[in-house]
């Protein structure tokens, strides 16, 4: 949700639209991540303050978020993905949507990479998340196309 204060918007997510993690647990929600006006508008590329909201939701969702993080680093998670939305600069509401869809892919990707990573990790759970990776990065960089 989006709460008008002075300048600021303030986005809080309520906890139960907050995603679970992989074994089913319900994450708590950070409490309020302080976004100025200006800058909903550089992220989602619109001016509806209802679609604004609706598109900064949807990518604090599909963030993990570990439960064991204090609240200033959720939030933290949160606005770098903001942040990352604003440096892709969508123009309007669908290139909003494909915005949210890389960095949602993105944060996916680097999850699964992590994973693979973990110390003592074995071969086939290494494999796997491997493969989720380079699934996932396929629909942001196809084998097809170059980068340029």
């Amino acid at each position: 949700m989006l709460e008008r204060t002075a300048n600021n918007w303030f986005a809080t997510v309520r906890a139960e639209d907050w995603p679970s993690d992989p074994t089913g647990k319900k994450q708590p929600a950070p409490t309020v991540v302080s976004v100025e006006a200006v800058v909903l508008k550089e992220a989602t590329g619109s001016d509806h303050p209802h679609l604004q909201q609706r598109l900064i939701t949807q990518v604090c969702e599909t963030l993990w978020i570990p439960e064991s993080l204090a609240e200033d680093e959720k939030a933290a998670r949160i606005a770098s993905a903001i942040s990352l939305l604003q440096g892709i600069k969508p123009a309007d509401e669908i290139e909003s949507m494909l915005a949210i869809q890389m960095v949602a892919t993105h944060s996916a990707a680097m999850e699964c990479l992590r994973r693979a990573m973990i110390k003592g990790q074995i071969l086939a759970g290494r494999d796997q998340e491997l493969k989720h990776a380079v699934k996932l990065l396929s629909h942001l960089f196809p084998p097809d196309r170059g980068l340029g």
